[in-house]
């Protein structure tokens, strides 16, 4: 049997909140991956990183300047923001760390940071 012009509407009507819900879901779920990876950084950078001297002070960590460093000078690059991080001395651990088994720290951080 064919489906009526009204159980025809329903039914798309239907699959349309269903791909609308979905494509809501994955953008809120990357929204927030996106999040985590800049409060995963701002913790890492912050609470393991050397102690600050007159030296070698602490560059800045606050949420506003990390975005700005990965997105706008190291165009979204990992890499880059790696090298960033590994020219300052108080945070040569904290890269180190990010560094071990294959940098699969920086992996993880990547695919957090560029989950949207």
């Amino acid at each position: 049997p064919s489906l009526s012009s009204y159980e025809y509407q329903t039914a798309a009507s239907y699959e349309d909140s269903v791909r609308m819900e979905n494509s809501a879901y994955q953008f809120a779920k990357a929204e927030d991956l996106h999040a985590c990876g800049f409060v995963f950084l701002s913790m890492l950078f912050t609470t393991l990183a050397n102690p600050a001297t007159l030296s070698a002070p602490l560059p800045a960590t606050d949420d506003d300047t990390l975005q700005r460093l990965f997105s706008e000078i190291f165009g979204k690059d990992v890499d880059e923001l790696r090298e960033y991080y590994a020219n300052e001395d108080v945070w040569s651990e904290v890269v180190a760390l990010l560094d071990m088994e294959e940098r699969a720290g920086w992996d993880l951080l990547g695919k957090l940071l560029l989950a949207r």
